[in-house]
């Protein structure tokens, strides 16, 4: 999937779900939530780090 961790959480939104917490920084991997579907199950999202130096 292209794109930011935000995009994604939008097309979540898009589709029903919602996000669950706030997005949190893994340092040296990138950022990290989670989300939540219409049937109450709760996923992982992850974008990664786009500049490992």
């Amino acid at each position: 999937m292209e794109g930011t961790l935000e995009d994604a959480i939008e097309r979540v939104v898009e589709a029903g779900g919602g996000q669950v917490g706030a997005i949190d920084p893994i340092p040296g991997v990138g950022r990290f939530t989670y989300a939540i579907d219409t049937e109450g199950n709760v996923f992982g999202i992850m974008e990664p780090q786009r500049d490992r130096s």
